[in-house]
Order: structure tokens, then C-alpha cells, then sequence
């Protein structure tokens, strides 16, 4: 009973201590009650498929300033000069077609105390490729014919 007791309460600790995720909202612990920046909504969310290959990328923030200084990358490359930030939201439009397969976005956030934060997340373009297939095999035959 001991040991029981004691794995969950180490279990208990350990998830309070760091940023737990429900979905796709963030929700800070309270450790770090005094960060500069939340995170709400992802646009599109961390693992979504079926995106088209020119997606609008959208950010929902709150923050207790202005968001001056962050950098946002799509596929490790710089686009925060292509960007529209308001006081609410980072907003970004592909203006190339991405190729098909897994993209990441990656955003830096310079806080007060000159420490980067980033939030890393991926989506993938395309339709999903299926490994197995379950149903039934119809070769060409006169009987499959005769039901056309």
C-alpha cells in the first residue's frame, strides 16, 4: 500500500510541475503563474491531416504586454516578416504551396528577462497514407461483369 501511495504521489507531483496539455489548449501550471505569454488555440492543431497545401497558420495568445518580439518559422525557415500580429493572435498565410508530407511551426518568444520561449508543434499537408487495407479484393472476372 506504501508503494502504491508513494507512485502516485510522485506521479502527482511530477505532472503539476510541468505544462499540461488538454487537446489542444495549453494550460500553464502553477509554477509558472507569472509567464509572460498563454497560448490558446493552435490553427491548425498539433497533428491535424487533410491540410490543404496553402494553409492560413493562427496563434491565440494572451499576454499581459504587447507581442513585439517573436519569430515565427514555418519548416525552420524565418516568415515573421510575412506575419499579422494584433493583440490577440499571430496570423500567417502560405503564400507558396508547401509539399505534401509533415511541416513544423516553431515560435520563439523573447520574454522580459531576455529568455527565449518556444512552442514547436506539426501538421501534415496532404492525405494520409493508409498502411493496411481491409475489404474485399475484386478482380476482373465475367461474374463481376455481369453486375455492371
Amino acid at each position: 500500500m506504501k508503494k502504491i501511495t508513494t507512485i502516485l504521489l510522485i506521479f502527482f507531483i511530477f505532472f503539476t510541475c510541468y505544462i499540461e496539455t488538454a487537446g489542444n489548449n495549453y494550460i500553464e501550471s502553477d509554477v509558472n503563474e507569472d509567464a509572460p505569454i498563454t497560448i490558446g488555440n493552435l490553427v491548425p492543431k498539433r497533428g491535424e491531416q487533410n491540410i490543404i497545401s496553402t494553409p492560413e497558420i493562427k496563434i491565440d495568445y494572451s499576454s499581459k504586454f504587447i507581442l513585439n518580439d517573436y519569430k515565427l518559422y514555418l519548416n525552420y525557415k524565418d516568415v515573421t516578416n510575412k506575419t499579422i500580429s494584433t493583440s490577440k493572435y499571430i496570423y500567417y498565410k502560405c503564400d507558396k504551396k508547401l509539399k505534401r508530407g509533415v511541416q513544423v511551426i516553431k515560435l520563439e518568444i523573447l520574454s522580459e528577462n531576455n529568455k527565449t520561449e518556444e512552442v514547436e508543434w506539426y501538421f501534415t499537408v496532404g492525405t494520409p497514407f493508409y498502411n493496411n487495407y481491409r475489404g474485399i479484393f475484386f478482380n476482373n472476372t465475367k461474374e463481376l461483369n455481369m453486375l455492371t
